[in-house]
């Protein structure tokens, strides 16, 4: 996203979510697990936080797509404040050294590897974030109801916050 533009975040459109970014990937994301979404100003949807195999101390984390840093740190602060997580894992394709400077930049840590997880064959690398390392929290806003428009132009209440990009 560019510098200034603002996003909007969606908090209970999970399968919308979950499908977008399901077909962004290549994967089928199945419950239990919870979204967030990234509008741009337009109401598109151009980001998606995918958490799954939550642990209590612990959640799984797939990131797709566009991030400015605040919305970023809204999604980070949802795992760590609402879900009462200590940590995020994820991976990350062992060739897509893009995704892993970005997470590593947020504070993640490489904790390992899972050899031969992508269909290619390539490794995955296993990251984690603790509460305490994660570089972008103090950008999170607090999420408030307000009524977005949904990808497919249809209006509805969805817990929402706008966050501005950095």
């Amino acid at each position: 996203m560019k510098p200034g533009a603002s996003s909007r975040l969606i908090f209970n459109a999970s399968e919308e979510v979950r499908g977008w970014a399901g077909a962004k990937m290549g994967l089928v994301f199945v419950e239990p697990c919870y979204a967030i979404g990234v509008l741009n100003r337009r109401g598109e949807l151009v980001g998606a936080a995918i958490y799954n195999g939550y642990e209590q101390r612990n959640v799984e984390a797939t990131i797709v797509g566009k991030f400015g840093r605040h919305a970023a740190a809204a999604c980070f602060s949802y795992a760590y404040d609402n879900l009462g997580c200590r940590r995020i894992s994820t991976t990350v394709h062992e060739r897509n050294a893009r995704a892993l400077k970005v997470v590593q930049g947020l504070g993640g840590k490489i904790e390992g590897r899972k050899r031969h997880f992508y269909e290619d064959g390539a490794d995955a690398i296993i990251l984690g974030i603790l509460k305490e390392e994660c570089k972008v929290l103090s950008h999170a806003e607090p999420a408030e109801q307000s009524p977005v428009a949904t990808t497919d132009g249809a209006r509805s209440l969805h817990r929402a916050a706008d966050v501005p990009e950095s």
